[in-house]
């Protein structure tokens, strides 16, 4: 699915408003699918597993999450674990940071 930026927006604030409030709540760290699910019966319903991880990995890049990553070289396949929200991005959420690509801020 191709994302429109204001679409990319919201999907990177969900993602890491959701990391977040897991952390706050400590529950156990989030697998790329497990998050993919649950952004799906948010509304979600058109997410793909390759959007899903792409946003991952743009958070991760931005110092926003960290995660594990894994790689299947027999079947290609890709898995995202053990993501957690990092204190810059703790930062972001409750506000004393901004980044309007992450809808934070704006």
């Amino acid at each position: 699915m191709k994302l429109s930026p204001d679409h990319l927006v919201r999907l990177r604030r969900e993602v890491l408003q959701h990391v977040y409030n897991n952390h706050a709540a400590q529950m156990h760290r989030l697998q790329h699918l497990t998050l993919l699910d649950i952004l799906r019966r948010r509304g979600y319903s058109t997410l793909g597993e390759r959007d899903i991880i792409t946003v991952l990995q743009d958070l991760c890049d931005r110092k926003y999450l960290t995660c594990e990553t894994e790689h299947d070289d027999w079947s290609g396949d890709l898995l995202l674990k053990s993501i957690e929200i990092t204190p810059v991005g703790r930062n972001l959420v409750e506000g004393f940071a901004k980044d309007e690509a992450v809808g934070f801020g704006r």
